[in-house]
């Protein structure tokens, strides 16, 4: 039998203390039926979330110009809360994508938030950010 969690989510949510929900982009597409129906259909998640893709310094060049994408995330804009899809990851995103565990880690910690770094060619992505950011 499956439990319920929406309601404690809810609550969690609701305490307006950031938040950052992250799954492997195969546990997003082919993880328990019950994540996308949650994402999609809930009135919960409809207004007021933004998108848009998190880029990663390059951990072999180490030059800041130089960014990878480490995931499409969702934010609601006023209450400080973060879906982040990694992509080509499953459930074992620390162990498979060190770095961007790493980075988005080290934002929150910090931050509280994603920290979100313009990529110089951001304009040739809208329409991947577009198909892969709606859910």
């Amino acid at each position: 039998k499956i439990i319920d969690y929406r309601g404690e989510t809810y609550k969690m949510l609701d305490r307006l203390h950031p938040t950052l929900i992250y799954a492997g982009q195969f546990d997003a597409q082919d993880g328990p039926k019950t994540i996308y129906p949650w994402l999609v259909n809930d009135d919960y998640f409809q207004t007021g979330w933004t998108q848009d893709i998190y880029w990663v310094q390059n951990a072999t060049t180490k030059v800041n110009s130089d960014l990878i994408n480490g995931g499409m995330y969702r934010t609601g804009y006023f209450y400080g809360h973060y879906f982040l899809t990694v992509p080509k990851a499953g459930h074992f995103v620390p162990k498979n994508f060190y770095d961007v565990t790493e980075q988005f880690l080290i934002d929150f910690y910090k931050y509280g938030q994603l920290s979100i770094r313009e990529d110089p060619e951001a304009g040739k992505y809208a329409s991947v950010r577009e198909q892969v950011c709606n859910f």
